[in-house]
């Protein structure tokens, strides 16, 4: 059950014998691949295949296979869809939105790939914000974001490819990249409306940011080990039913374990784990640890397992 819960980095450009082990043991139950692991549409088959036959001979679920596929400057697959950056969506309109998420679905399923950690539904609070100095923003209204985000994440969903909205509960208000620094954000009512839409129409996975949130958890934690944004906010006040995912969990500490105990006690479904590949071995032992002696409540274990065997279901099975 615990290894269900965690997506795990790939190194190099095939998958080595130590990772295949692992998952033909059950000790992960999802792969993100980056720009490494990414040659042609050829090679990346290649690669899922090892990864899924690997899964199957375990005798476990399919894999779920997830990379970024945002558009502009984020595009694991350069060759790949979609054809616009998030900002010419945004001016384009809805329609066009949706068909570029359906074609960059269609591109993604037809390699192999189920999940797309896209689109970001993060509204910029001002043009100094680095989601929308990297083009990453789809608008500075939620209204923009809503019209043309949502749009896409549902044409990459029409073609069978799990679309995820991020950076919940919003990254617009940081000037410095929470891949990278420990942020502190103050959110706000309009960053939450974009996500209320994702939650009303059923995306499959929401993943939750790196950055603390005083407002919402005056304790100081990261919203990806906040159970009072986790538990709390998303699942409770937004009765969000779908996945819950993790940014990269190893960002801004060398404490992998920890992180990631804190992240599923706090009520996430998926950890990331995406920094090392070494990071996903680390992980696995930590987290069978904590829901062995109570630190994550095994309750939360057999929902988390529940739902992401429901995600594997609709996406990861076709």
């Amino acid at each position: 059950m615990v290894g269900q819960q965690l997506m795990v980095a790939m190194g190099g450009s095939m998958p080595d014998s130590d990772l295949l082990r692992r998952i033909r043991a059950g000790q992960a139950g999802g792969v993100s691949l980056s720009g490494e692991n990414i040659a042609s549409p050829e090679h990346l088959r290649a690669v899922v295949s090892r990864l899924q036959a690997a899964a199957r001979a375990g005798g476990n679920p399919p894999l779920l296979i997830a990379t970024d596929q945002e558009g502009g400057r984020v595009k694991r697959l350069p060759w790949a869809p979609p054809a616009l950056t998030p900002l010419q969506m945004s001016a384009a309109g809805a329609a066009v939105s949706r068909e570029q998420g359906r074609r960059t679905g269609t591109v993604l399923a037809s390699v192999g790939i189920n999940v797309d950690l896209a689109p970001v539904l993060d509204v910029a609070h001002s043009p100094a914000a680095f989601i929308w100095r990297e083009g990453r923003s789809f608008g500075m209204s939620p209204a923009a974001v809503i019209d043309s985000a949502l749009p896409f994440a549902l044409g990459l969903q029409a073609a069978g490819v799990a679309a995820t909205a991020k950076h919940y509960p919003g990254v617009g208000g940081a000037v410095a990249n929470t891949d990278y620094t420990h942020d502190t954000i103050p959110v706000t009512a309009q960053d939450l409306l974009p996500y209320r839409a994702a939650i009303a129409s059923k995306l499959a996975l929401i993943m939750l940011s790196t950055a603390a949130y005083p407002n919402l958890d005056p304790s100081g934690a990261r919203a990806v080990q906040s159970r009072a944004i986790v538990s709390g906010l998303l699942r409770g006040r937004s009765s969000y039913r779908g996945v819950v995912i993790t940014d990269d969990v190893e960002v801004g500490t060398t404490r992998t374990g920890p992180a990631v105990v804190a992240a599923a006690a706090a009520g996430a479904d998926i950890v990331l784990v995406s920094s090392s590949e070494p990071g996903g071995a680390t992980a696995f032992r930590a987290l069978l640890a904590g829901a062995r002696d109570g630190r994550v409540p095994i309750a939360g274990v057999v929902a988390s397992y529940g739902r992401v065997l429901a995600l594997k279901r609709a996406y990861a099975s076709r």
